[in-house]
């Protein structure tokens, strides 16, 4: 599988171990000051083209990249700061185990979602994938979340960070979690669309966004009777719609469970064993 680019992944690829994740800190806080010809200067330095900007532009347009990445980051800090998912620890490495911990969590549903749907129970491999999917969208908050709690650190702040009262709420919400997910990864992921179809991915981040998600979570675990016909969740998922969610959802893990190089591609050598093993190969 091709390494995706991505220019804080590039920026990261010096960073073996956790206990230098303050350079990729520091990395980042760095390029967010940096004028826009100067980020142009780095995009070529680190091998994207004139005609990889000019594609990643169009292809922008289309997906509405600007309009749902500000509407992701907007409800993602948000919830870092009011949600505090990682909690607040007295060192960046603490963040970061926090984070891992929380990024295997989300590994371990996903890699039994793959189980089920290996087992031919499409039903329940689409409920536990879009469990995950939820879970992803806690591991979206944290990892901004590590950023947030690092610059409280220098500036002297966390002890205002640790006063502001937790909502309780907005983490429950299944519809903010899968715009979280969905936002993360989806939005940025080329590779999705050459395994879907652009139409396709657009189709699941609208229903990301809509909180349709939701209904469909729920028609793969739950009977029900409608027009007193009863209505059985195998009835309702098909191999195909099965193994469309264990993958996005797979895809997603790989691009927001990680922070460091050695991390993310333990994680997109999982996905790509598992998408060889149902036939599915892009790169």
């Amino acid at each position: 599988m091709k390494q995706r680019t991505s220019l804080l992944r590039s920026m990261g690829k010096k960073i073996q171990k956790p206990k230098d994740i303050k350079q990729f800190y520091e990395s980042w806080e760095q390029i967010k000051e940096m004028p826009r010809d100067k980020v142009g200067e780095l995009l070529k330095q680190i091998g994207v083209s004139d005609e990889d900007i000019k594609a990643a532009k169009k292809y922008a347009k289309t997906k509405k990249h600007a309009e749902r990445m500000i509407s992701h980051f907007k409800e993602v800090i948000t919830l870092a700061v009011t949600e505090q998912p990682l909690g607040i620890h007295d060192s960046l490495e603490s963040d970061y185990s926090a984070f891992i911990k929380l990024s295997f969590h989300c590994e371990q549903l996903w890699s039994d979602a793959c189980k089920l749907f290996l087992d031919t129970r499409y039903a329940t491999a689409k409920f536990l994938s879009i469990v995950a999917l939820e879970e992803i969208g806690k591991a979206a908050v944290g990892r901004v979340q590590v950023f947030i709690n690092q610059t409280a650190r220098i500036k002297g702040d966390v002890d205002k960070l640790r006063a502001k009262k937790r909502s309780g709420k907005a983490m429950r919400a299944h519809r903010r979690k899968h715009l979280l997910a969905a936002s993360a990864g989806a939005v940025i992921n080329s590779r999705l669309d050459r395994l879907f179809g652009e139409r396709r991915i657009n189709k699941f981040i609208q229903d990301a966004e809509s909180g349709h998600i939701e209904t469909f979570r729920q028609e793969a675990v739950y009977y029900d009777i409608i027009n007193n016909n009863p209505i059985y969740p195998a009835d309702t998922v098909n191999e195909s719609d099965a193994l469309f969610y264990v993958i996005i959802v797979g895809e997603l893990l790989a691009e927001v469970c990680s922070l460091l190089p050695d991390r993310t591609k333990q994680l997109l050598d999982k996905v790509a064993q598992f998408e060889k093993q149902v036939g599915f190969n892009v790169d």
